[in-house]
C-alpha cells in the first residue's frame, strides 16, 4: 500500500514538471517571437531613418549646388537645420523601439 502511494507522489510530481515544462517551453516561444517582432521593426526603422537621411542630404546638395537655394553659406544652415530634424527623428524613433521593447518585456 505504501510503494502504491510513493508511486502516486512521484507521478503526480512528473506530472507538475511536465506542466513546468510546458509553461516555460510557451513563455519562451513567445519572447521569441516578440525578439522577431522587434528585430523587425528595428529594420523597419532603420530603413526609414535612412531613406529621411538620404532625402535630407539630397535636399542639402541641392541648396549647395551652384544656382541653388541662396548662398553657400545659406546652403550650409540648411544643412545644419537638416542634420538637426535628422538627429530629432532618430531620438523619437530609438524612444518608440525602447517603448515597444520594454512594453513587450
Amino acid at each position: 500500500m505504501r510503494e502504491v502511494e510513493q508511486v502516486r507522489a512521484e507521478c503526480d510530481a512528473l506530472r507538475k514538471q511536465a506542466n513546468q515544462h510546458s509553461m516555460m517551453q510557451s513563455m519562451l516561444e513567445s519572447k521569441e517571437s516578440k525578439v522577431v517582432t522587434l528585430e523587425s521593426e528595428i529594420r523597419l526603422l532603420e530603413e526609414e531613418l535612412g531613406r529621411m537621411r538620404e532625402a535630407a542630404l539630397g535636399g542639402a546638395a541641392g541648396a549647395l549646388r551652384p544656382g541653388g537655394a541662396g548662398s553657400t553659406s545659406s546652403g550650409i544652415e540648411d544643412y545644419d537645420k537638416i542634420i538637426q530634424h535628422l538627429r530629432t527623428n532618430e531620438r523619437i524613433l530609438r524612444a518608440r523601439v525602447c517603448s515597444f521593447a520594454f512594453q513587450s518585456f
